[in-house]
């Protein structure tokens, strides 16, 4: 089993003269990686059957007052022991977990 994750990494945009901002980020991790928050109920958090082919997991979408997801998110897929892409011209300000 795999859980979607997400988190806000924040970067420096080289094209963008340093700037400094943030990236909302997701991926796919092995659900045994994953530790439950305390006091949290995911009884509704919706489950769905995977295909074989990672290509072709989804990815987060905005819809629904309580699905909100911004269009300049960045997708990483499968997360790893191996740190993972950001988009071209950004680079991380702090160690993140990968």
């Amino acid at each position: 089993m795999v859980a979607l994750v997400t988190w806000c990494e924040l970067v420096v945009q080289e094209k963008l003269m340093f700037r400094r901002s943030a990236i909302m980020c997701s991926g796919w991790v092995v659900a045994d990686e994953v530790r439950r928050r305390s006091a949290e109920d995911y009884g509704d958090v919706p489950q769905v059957e995977l295909p074989d082919d990672e290509a072709l997991w989804p990815w987060p979408v905005a819809r629904g007052p309580r699905f909100w997801w911004p269009a300049g998110a960045h997708h990483v897929g499968l997360l790893s022991r191996t740190r993972y892409e950001l988009p071209e011209g950004s680079r991380s300000v702090k160690a993140t977990p990968a």
